[in-house]
């Protein structure tokens, strides 16, 4: 961070702005935190709309042919739900898709988003294929009980797009029972004050550690594998 910039931040703070000073905090810890994790690993470039080459990078090299439970979090109208579904076909995976199907529970400030936004009126995406339910409602009040009887029985991959810090970090608590060396973790939103700090305080918090499996160029859509 430039001494331009620690200045801004210092104003900014004085003047009571103290939601700056933690944006820029979280920004300079991500960049030193990713730093730390130079492995190698496939770097894409594309945009929103093709976020799929990411899906089909560690479908193919990471988790193959065999069976997965993917939870995802954050379906909105189901786009990426509905490619997971045509990437993997085993018969034995399944596919749980968490959202409150009403929109955003609280103000997503980092997206410029408003409370409601993505807002799918109440209706779940049209999916045929039997592998596939729906979990309607906030994660709070869905996830603990789904969580205390869940069993995987495939290899465990969470999707993680509900953009919200509280949202990511709550989700990642909940489901610590069931992650294991070997879960992949895909964030589509790993925005340094959102979904990077509510994953830097679980590994903090659980005593984690990860790789990067595969990521979009400019970190902010990352595939993470679990290793401790």
């Amino acid at each position: 961070m430039s001494p331009e910039m620690v200045q801004e931040l210092e104003a900014q703070l004085k003047g009571g702005n103290v939601s700056l000073w933690e944006k820029g905090y979280y920004a300079f810890l991500r960049q030193s935190v990713l730093q730390e994790h130079q492995e190698r690993f496939p770097l894409f470039s594309y945009d929103y709309s093709k976020r799929v080459v990411l899906y089909a990078w560690v479908s193919s090299n990471i988790l193959g042919d065999g069976p997965i439970d993917f939870l995802e979090f954050g379906v909105f109208r189901g786009d990426s739900f509905l490619r997971w579904l045509a990437l993997n076909k085993h018969p034995q995976s399944r596919f749980f898709g968490f959202d409150t199907f009403s929109g955003l529970p609280e103000r997503w400030d980092a997206g410029r988003s408003e409370k409601g936004c993505f807002d799918a009126g109440g209706k779940f995406p049209e999916v045929s294929d039997p592998r596939a339910s729906f979990v309607p409602g906030l994660f709070q009040d869905t996830l603990p009980p789904f969580a205390a009887r869940f069993e995987p029985q495939g290899r465990l991959v969470l999707h993680l797009d509900a953009d919200l810090y509280s949202s990511t970090l709550f989700v990642l608590m909940t489901m610590n029972r069931h992650i294991r060396p070997g879960t992949v973790l895909i964030f589509d939103e790993f925005i340094a004050e959102d979904e990077f700090a509510a994953f830097h305080h679980f590994c903090k918090a659980c005593l984690r550690q990860w790789r990067i499996l595969a990521a979009r160029r400019d970190l902010h859509k990352v595939a993470l594998e679990i290793t401790v």
